[in-house]
Order: structure tokens, then C-alpha cells, then sequence
């Protein structure tokens, strides 16, 4: 069918307007405002009338949209071309609210004999193209407007009966959509929108667990360090008591007067005695120091490294017990995909034999008019007796056949069952092999071999942390060998914490060293000054002081550590109450994800079922639009999807994608592609004139020149009318 010409009396701000069409691409290259969708409307107005309901709303009434913006007459003529002849549809519009879409003046004439003919009812269109009003404008009608192209009725019957499969995909869209609500009753995919669910809470109570288990766990930890600072504090507490004991009979001996010079060597005595200790305790720790002692950088390089370490430690552990040892290879999994398929498809032969069983026996063939046999045996008895005769030989005839497709029937059957039974056999065995259950399906390996992956990165993330963690030994023994007689451990964190004691023990003991050569040299001074010396009662008396401030900031501080150490054996106490409720609540968290896994490889298998329905029904047109997008666009995008509503979606690895992902330009490049494969799909022998509304508006300069030079190959096969309000949008170059 070729339009060959219209005329608009008025229709909308059109009036007084011819236009003559061409065969390929006739151009309208017009101002914004001019009326070129107005034009667009018209054709498909006098191909199946105009739709009004009682409204003003001009989105639901096409006599209030179109109704003439200055008077005249509403309507005007298009004269059409087919094989069977030339002829003009002259249709006008009575302007009343409500009217019927076909009220008005309207015929077709024979332009060949000026003579109406009734050959195409009230909507030419329908006759022409075999579909209503609606159809055309959503497969043959491309604006810029976002009139979407989508299932109609008609589509659906001239695609080959997608209805008849839409109450399969309905269950299926019924079922998902529970499966979604009982899944979001476990977990929602949406947390800000929806709350927290069953498995969020579960899991925040499991992690709370899991910090009492770690904090008791640290307070016992803590304890043991505070019981071992209060033996150390007390030996110090011991030592500067010895000392004050010591002072205080210097003291008293200067107390009477210091009159004897025993009484003052063994003053000297004692303090020379506490300095030889001291330095005899100095030497003794400065031997695991050859060279020097470790410096206070170097120190907090070696608590750096030592807290990575421990940190990868526990990482290393995790993973480690995530690990698979013998995951499957890829042979496998590809080995175990073949026999799955060859059990799903025995399984559906088996079906079939099934369900395509013999009806039975074969209905016999009646005797015709067995009253009249029975008047016939009385009036002519020997007809009589010969059509009786021929009724039961065709009755055992029947039964005969019937009795041979039973017998064949049952064959079929068998054979088939013997194929599942074979097929079922070795896809058991493989399937028992790597773990899975014997009715494991293709969703079931293709998880397994998301896992067997996930196992291999996991692996290669464990040796990189092994490396890490063993470079990081090499160097703190490196830091740690430099000193001698360091305490053996296989743990290294005991070595470092005991190099940090003798550290700060040297560094204390220093400072005694100090103090008490100062004091002694002090009491020698005094000593040697006379041949008896006074004694310097203020600095024994500062020494004292000294001392007893030691005394009690030691004593506070063994307080506050029993009551530290009493704090953390009240929580530490908790650690296998802690314990036991971990186990409980980790077996609500799994019971919950076992739920929530069962209910999404479900939804996975639904899924399958409804793709492969859909790809039955729409894989005509998927193909035709591949064409298309390859054409436009190259391989930019994955496999081409269409549901049962011909909504348009891009799948790439995996996932898919609907257009609303995609930009503006991407967007209409698609529904072009969409309405050119529906066109090639619905109008295969005469297609009907292709309206393009300025469809490209939002097309870069690229995808642009390859649509329009896309139009130019499709003006070989069909009429294309071009609408355009740009010049570089234009077809002609």
C-alpha cells in the first residue's frame, strides 16, 4: 500500500492543505509549530477514524485535539494505492463531545470509476494492514512525542498468539512477586525504604555476640597483664620499702647526731651495697643490648609490624577455613552442563509420551440410521442382514486398531523411560561427584561454579597474605636477632613484648643507678670532708620523701590495678554464656540464609521458564532487532531481550538491562529498532507507509548519519513519510 496524496480541509491548525507523496522517502522539512505531527495524525484519522469519549481531556479525545483551530470543514481525502487499484477516502468529522470515532461524513471511492465502494469497511487501515488504530500507531508511527511501541490485541494475534502464553508468564510474574515477599519478610533489597528484616536483626544480635565473645576474651586477656603488673609493681613496692628502711636508719643514726664513724660507713656501706646491685642489675640487662638498646622509633616500628602481622594472622585464618581444597575443574563443570541437559531433555521426551497417550479404544463406526435397518430388515431382508453384517465387521475393525495404537503407544513409552532412566543415571553419578544433590538442575552447576571461583580467588588472596606475613616475620626477627638472650617462644609477639619489658626495666634501673651514685657521692663527700663528717640530714630527709611519694604512687597504682583485674574477670566470667548463645544465634543466621537461598535459585529457575516462554513466542522479533542495533550501533550491547509486553532490554553477562538505563539518544535508537523489527514482523508482503515524527531528535551526529542512512536502504522496500524541523537532520544529505 503506497499513499499517494492528501488534502486537508482543517484538522487542528492545518487547513487548505495538499500534499503529494513519492515512492522511498518523501521529506517534510518544516518549522517547530508548522503542523507536521497535526500531519502525521491526520493520516492515521482518515485510515480508522478519530476515538472521543465524554471529555474535554485532549489526551482522551481526538475531536477536542483536532477539532479546527479557525473554522472549515473538519477532515479531508487521502488517495491510496494497492495491487487491486487506486482510491480516495474522503472522511469528515461532526465536532460533537462523545461522538462515535465513525460519525460524520465518510466513503471510499474507486478513483478509476468515481464510484464508492464498500471494499474496506469503516477503517480502510484495519483491512489494508490487518490491525486497529492503536496497533499501527505503535509499530508503523515513530514520534519524537514518546508514543512507546507496545503490545496491542492485534499485535499480539498477527505475532502468532503471545496471549495464549501471557496466563504461563502471568503465574510465573505471580509467583516471583511471592517469592519477593516472602524474601523481603527474611531480607529487603532496599534497607532505607523498607526497614530492617528478619536477617538484618539476626545478624546485628549474632555480631553483638561476637563482641561479648571478643571482649571477654580480651578481659581475660587483661587480666592476666594486670596480674602480672601488680607482681612487678610489689617487687617494686619491696625494693623502694628495702631503700626507705635503709634511709631511715640513716636517718636515725643522724638523728643521734651520727656520733659513731661505723655507724657512718655502714650508712656508706649499705648505699654502696644498694649501687653495686644496681649496677650489677644495669649489666645484666644491658648484655641483651651488644651494640646499644633498641631506639624509641625502632620500637614503634617493630609495634607496627607486629600489629600487621597479628592482623594478617587472623586473616589467614578466616580464609583458610573458607577454602575449598579439590574444587571442580572447568572440565567438570562443562561435563556436568551436558549430562544436565541431557536429563531435562529425556525428561520432557518422557513428558510427552506420556501426555500423547492413545485415547483408548477407537470409537466404533455406528450403523447409519439403525431404525432404518430395523424397517429394512422386515420390508427387505436380505439388505437387512447385509447391513448388519457390515456393522460388525467395522466394529472389530475399530477394535482391532485401537488394540495397535495402544500396543505402539505403550512402546514409546517405554523407550522413552529407558532414555530418562539412562540420562538420570549418569547425571546422578556426575552430579554426587562434586557435592551435589542427585536432582540437582543447570542453576545448581552454574552456582557451583560461581563458588569454585570465588574458592580460586579466595586461594590466591591467602598465599598473597601468606607472603605478606611471612615478610613481615623476617623482618621483626631481623629487628629482634640484634639482641641476646631474648626469652625462646614460637610466638613472636611474646619475644617483642619481652624485649619492651627489659627496655623499660634497664631504663629504671638506670635512673636508681643514677640517684643512688649521686646520693652515695654525696655521703662520700661528706665523709671524707672531716675525719667525722656531719651527715647532710636534708638530703637523707629528701631521699625519704622521695621515697615514700614512690611508696605510695606504687601502692595507688597495685589498688588500681586488683580493681582493674576485678573488672575484667566480671566480664571475662561471661565468656561461655557468650559462647553458647553465639552457637543459637548462628543457627538462626543460617537457617535464615538457607531460607532466603532456597527462595532466590526459586526465583532463578521462574525466571528461566518465563525467558524461555518469552524467547518462544519473541524470538522472531529479537532477532530482527539485533539486526537493527548491530546495524546502528555495532556490538555495544549484549543479547537483546523482549517480554511478553515487547518491553525492550539489553542482557550483558548475565544481567539485564531496560532501557531506562540507557540515555535519551540510546533510548530512541532502541524503540527505532523495535518498531522497524515489528514492522518487518507484522507487514512482511505489503508494509504499510512508515511515519517518521523527527524520532531522531535526540541522536548525536554519529548515530544520526547511520539512522538516516539505515532510511534511505529501508526506502527500497517501503513508503517512509519524514518529518523533520532541522536541516541537519534531514534526510536528503
Amino acid at each position: 500500500m503506497k499513499i499517494l496524496s492528501l488534502y486537508i480541509d482543517a484538522f487542528g491548525g492545518l487547513a487548505k492543505r495538499a500534499c503529494d507523496l513519492t515512492e522511498g522517502i518523501s521529506e517534510i522539512l518544516d518549522e517547530n509549530g508548522a503542523g507536521k505531527s497535526t500531519l502525521a495524525a491526520f493520516i492515521k484519522a482518515m485510515l480508522y477514524g478519530l476515538d472521543g469519549t465524554a471529555t474535554k481531556d485532549p489526551s482522551t479525545n481526538e475531536f477536542v485535539l483536532y477539532r479546527p483551530w479557525s473554522g472549515g470543514r473538519f477532515g479531508g481525502t487521502l488517495t491510496f494505492a494497492t495491487e487491486g487499484g487506486t482510491y480516495r477516502i474522503e472522511r469528515y468529522f461532526e465536532d460533537k463531545r462523545g461522538a462515535n470515532k465513525h460519525l460524520g461524513e465518510y466513503r471510499v471511492i474507486d478513483t478509476a470509476t468515481e464510484m464508492p465502494t464498500d471494499a474496506f469497511g469503516e477503517e480502510p487501515g484495519r483491512v489494508l494492514f490487518g490491525v486497529d488504530g492503536e496497533s499501527f500507531m505503535r509499530t508503523a508511527y515513530l514520534s519524537s512525542r514518546g508514543i512507546m511501541a507496545a503490545k496491542t490485541g492485534d499485535i499480539s494475534a498477527k505475532l502468532g498468539g503471545l496471549d495464549g502464553e501471557r496466563w504461563d508468564m502471568a503465574s510465573a510474574e505471580d509467583a516471583l512477586a511471592l517469592i519477593e515477599k516472602r524474601r523481603a519478610e527474611i531480607r529487603t533489597r532496599n534497607k532505607q525504604r523498607h526497614g530492617v528484616k528478619l536477617l538484618d536483626v539476626a545478624e546485628r544480635e549474632l555480631e553483638a555476640t561476637r563482641a561479648r565473645i571478643t571482649e571477654a576474651t580480651a578481659a581475660a586477656e587483661a587480666e592476666a597483664r594486670e596480674r602480672q603488673s601488680i607482681t612487678e609493681a610489689e617487687g617494686r613496692l619491696a625494693e623502694r620499702t628495702e631503700k626507705l628502711n635503709a634511709l631511715a636508719r640513716i636517718k636515725e643514726t643522724a638523728d643521734r647526731r651520727l656520733g659513731e664513724e661505723k655507724a657512718r660507713r655502714e650508712q656508706l656501706a649499705e648505699l654502696s651495697a644498694l649501687l653495686e646491685r644496681d649496677k650489677a642489675e644495669v649489666a645484666a640487662l644491658s648484655r641483651h643490648f651488644p651494640d646499644a638498646p633498641p631506639s624509641a622509633e625502632t620500637l614503634s616500628a617493630l609495634d607496627a609490624d607486629l600489629g600487621e602481622y597479628n592482623h594478617l594472622t587472623t586473616v589467614a585464618a578466616r580464609s583458610t577455613a573458607s577454602t575449598d581444597e579439590n574444587p571442580p575443574t572447568d572440565e567438570d563443570i562443562a561435563t556436568l552442563r551436558v549430562l544436565v541437559k541431557e536429563r531435562e531433555d529425556a525428561r520432557a521426551a518422557l513428558a510427552a509420551q506420556r501426555t500423547d497417550g492413545t485415547a483408548g479404544e477407537a470409537g466404533q463406526a455406528a450403523l447409519p440410521f439403525p431404525m432404518l435397518a430395523v424397517i429394512l430388515l422386515f420390508l427387505f431382508l436380505p439388505l437387512g442382514i447385509f447391513l448388519l453384517w457390515r456393522h460388525a465387521k467395522q466394529k472389530a475393525a475399530a477394535a482391532q486398531a485401537a488394540e495397535a495404537a495402544r500396543h505402539a503407544a505403550e512402546e514409546a513409552r517405554a523407550q522413552a523411560e529407558e532414555r530418562f532412566a539412562d540420562a538420570n543415571r549418569r547425571a546422578a553419578t556426575a552430579l554426587a561427584a562434586v557435592g551435589l544433590t542427585p536432582d540437582a538442575n543447570s542453576s545448581d552447576v552454574d552456582a557451583l561454579y560461581t563458588r569454585t571461583v570465588g574458592v580460586r580467588l579466595a586461594a590466591a588472596e591467602q598465599k598473597k597474605t601468606a607472603e605478606r606475613r611471612e615478610m613481615l616475620a623476617e623482618r621483626i626477627e631481623g629487628v629482634l636477632s640484634a639482641y641476646h638472650d631474648l626469652p625462646r617462644a614460637d610466638a613472636i609477639g611474646v619475644r617483642v613484648d619481652a624485649l619492651r619489658a627489659i627496655c623499660r626495666k634497664l631504663n629504671e634501673r638506670q635512673a636508681l643507678l643514677i640517684e643512688h651514685s649521686t646520693a652515695l657521692a654525696r655521703l662520700n663527700t661528706a665523709v671524707t670532708v672531716t675525719e667525722e663528717p656531719p651527715i647532710d640530714i636534708s638530703e637523707v630527709e629528701r631521699l625519704i620523701g622521695l621515697l615514700k611519694g614512690e611508696i605510695a604512687t606504687i601502692t595507688a597504682d597495685i589498688a588500681a590495678a586488683r580493681t582493674r583485674a576485678s573488672g575484667y574477670r566480671a566480664i571475662a566470667d561471661t565468656l561461655d554464656e557468650a559462647n553458647d548463645l553465639y552457637e543459637t544465634q548462628a543457627a538462626e543466621v543460617e537457617r535464615l540464609n538457607a531460607r532466603l537461598s532456597v527462595l532466590d535459585k526459586t526465583a532463578a529457575i521462574l525466571t528461566e521458564a518465563k525467558d524461555a516462554l518469552e524467547a518462544r513466542c519473541l524470538g522472531g522479533i529479537r532477532g530482527r532487532i539485533s539486526a537493527y542495533t548491530d546495524r546502528l550501533l555495532g556490538k555495544r550491547f549484549g543479547e537483546v531481550r523482549l517480554n511478553s509486553d515487547l518491553a525492550l532490554a539489553f542482557s550483558e553477562g548475565g544481567e539485564g538491562h531496560g532501557t531506562e538505563f540507557f540515555s535519551t539518544g540510546l533510548r530512541a535508537i532502541g524503540d527505532i529498532c523495535l518498531r522497524l523489527a515489528l514492522t518487518d514482523e507484522l507487514y512482511p508482503n505489503d508494509p504499510p507507509p512508515l511515519i517518521l515524527d523527527d524520532p531522531f531528535m535526540a541522536l548525536d551526529e554519529k548515530n544520526l548519519a547511520e539512522a538516516i542512512s539505515l532510511l534511505s536502504e529501508l526506502a527500497d522496500t517501503r513508503q517512509i513519510l519524514y518529518l523533520t524541523c532541522h536541516a541537519s537532520r534531514s534526510a536528503k544529505g
